[in-house]
């Protein structure tokens, strides 16, 4: 029952069903991620952190990729860059793989924590569609350039955060820059 209230998107009332089994030895590896999963939907991203992070470490297969996934977004969302970033990690070495969003906030949490590297990496792997996310991903993919030396393809990261006007401010400093 609980799961046919998730899929239906009535999270009050899966949320309360899952609760009820999660001791379940048969449940033990799945209702987890439910519960993290609903909390998070929901915004409620410190709860979401203090029930999945207990459990992380326990959980096996696709579920800690899963977990690790909401708990690198919950933590991006609170402004806790690094464990936004360690979480993310966790999600790799699982073996899991991001999408466009989990490139740009993995990217912005370690550009945050000045991790120049890494968030270079990850926000030029957010730039693959024209938007406004691609826009604020080549403006600090061109300052982490910058940072880490590499100047001429800062200058043709800062040319599309300008040209890409979605958000106009953004594209304005672009230009000075």
């Amino acid at each position: 029952y609980a799961h046919i209230c998730y899929v239906q998107q009535k999270y009050e009332m899966a949320l309360e069903n899952f609760l009820l089994i999660q001791t379940e030895k048969k449940f033990s590896q799945i209702v987890p991620f439910y519960i993290a999963q609903i909390y998070f939907i929901q915004k409620k991203y410190r709860q979401a952190i203090d029930y999945a992070a207990p459990i992380a470490d326990t959980l096996t297969g696709n579920n800690v990729g899963l977990v690790r996934r909401i708990l690198a977004e919950s933590n991006f969302e609170l402004k806790d860059y690094q464990k936004s970033v360690d979480n993310y990690n966790k999600v790799l070495e699982a073996g899991n793989t991001l999408d466009r969003i989990g490139h740009y906030k993995f990217g912005l949490a370690s550009y945050f924590i000045r991790d120049y590297e890494t968030a270079g990496t990850n926000l030029k792997d957010a730039t693959s569609e024209v938007d406004s996310m691609s826009q604020s991903a080549y403006y600090y993919l061109a300052d982490c350039l910058i940072k880490t030396d590499h100047k001429r393809q800062a200058l043709d990261a800062m040319h599309f955060a300008y040209s890409y006007e979605f958000d106009k401010p953004m594209a304005k400093e672009a230009l000075m820059n």
